[in-house]
């Protein structure tokens, strides 16, 4: 949770995005795990009861199996998105911003990832609570995702690249 990209996250979550989920009639929580959390994180998240914060989280699957879907408001940083492979995998709906989605491809997820303009906290906002008044339910990817992006499939990929 020292991770800049994840940190501003966070802030922006706790300065941005629950003033305006608190604007509607919307009963969530929001749940954040991870690890190495800074205490004026740790204070900023203790004092906003929409957030339920469990640090590192032994089984990830559990979490997935009772969430309604699964939000990636990261604007920073580079890369794949690691939790939200994990997520998709996981059969959960996501919300995201591009940045956070940036080498996802929307083909292979059968209508599975909401992608938001970068900093539109509006729009992201009425995602999440459009999202619950339809009540999505989760759904698979398609076998192309997996062949991708699942973990066993790169590791298997690893291996048979390795030199003999």
């Amino acid at each position: 949770m020292d991770y800049i990209p994840n940190k501003k996250a966070i802030y922006d979550i706790i300065q941005e995005l629950i003033p305006k989920l608190n604007k509607s009639s919307l009963t969530y929580k929001i749940i954040i795990s991870g690890v190495q959390i800074e205490p004026d994180l740790l204070a900023h998240i203790s004092n906003c009861p929409e957030i339920i914060f469990e640090g590192f989280v032994q089984d990830v699957q559990t979490y997935y199996a009772a969430t309604d879907c699964f939000i990636c408001p990261v604007s920073l940083g580079a890369g794949v998105k690691t939790k939200l492979i994990d997520a998709l995998a996981a059969g959960l709906p996501v919300i995201a911003f591009e940045k956070s989605a940036e080498g996802i491809s929307s083909l292979q997820l059968n209508n599975q990832l909401t992608r938001i303009s970068n900093f539109n906290w509006n729009l992201f906002s009425e995602s999440m609570i459009r999202f619950t008044e339809f009540n999505r339910k989760q759904e698979s990817v398609s076998v192309d995702f997996y062949k991708e992006f699942h973990w066993d499939h790169i590791v298997q990929e690893s291996i048979l690249s390795l030199p003999k």
